[in-house]
């Protein structure tokens, strides 16, 4: 796994829906599992436990906030990709089931700089505006984001099985 890879994931406990993440860092041993059963188990134990940083992502542009990088369809993916820079979580290795596709042109820091709230200058175009308070229409949108995105992060004490 590469730094700006689309993946698609599996939730922490199936079933649910799938999502699509952006990966942020990955360690070396962080590469999905080949060994799968039946059932869609890892069936390798050890490798459950490498964990992979990831920002989650939608297709909302008219959502998109200053913390959000966003890109048309076709140059990340198929489909517009919306970026949420805030929405970092980490999920396991084995959560990740295919390759969607890339961002475009974007180094590993560039990346891990936008989700600290630094966003290069010529990342400017690809960020919507700030939210202009509680009121903000798009406040909805992103609390709905965070509660689904805790459906995918392995938080501390967590044993699905």
């Amino acid at each position: 796994m590469k730094t700006g890879e689309l993946w698609l994931i599996d939730p922490r406990t199936p079933p649910g829906p799938r999502a699509v993440v952006c990966v942020l860092e990955a360690g070396d041993s962080a590469e999905p599992s080949p060994l799968r059963r039946s059932n869609g188990e890892n069936a390798d134990r050890s490798a459950s436990e490498n964990l992979v940083s990831v920002l989650f992502t939608d297709s909302e542009l008219e959502a998109a906030t200053d913390a959000d990088l966003c890109y048309a369809a076709g140059e990340a993916a198929p489909w517009t990709v919306r970026v949420c820079c805030d929405l970092i979580g980490p999920v396991r290795a084995v959560q990740f089931v295919r390759l969607l596709g890339a961002l475009p042109a974007i180094s590993d820091n560039v990346l891990l700089d936008a989700s600290w709230g630094e966003f290069a200058p010529d990342l400017a175009s690809r960020r919507g505006s700030p939210l202009r308070g509680p009121e903000d229409p798009r406040w909805g949108p992103r609390k709905a984001q965070l509660e689904e995105a805790q459906r995918y992060w392995i938080v501390p004490f967590d044993d699905p099985d």
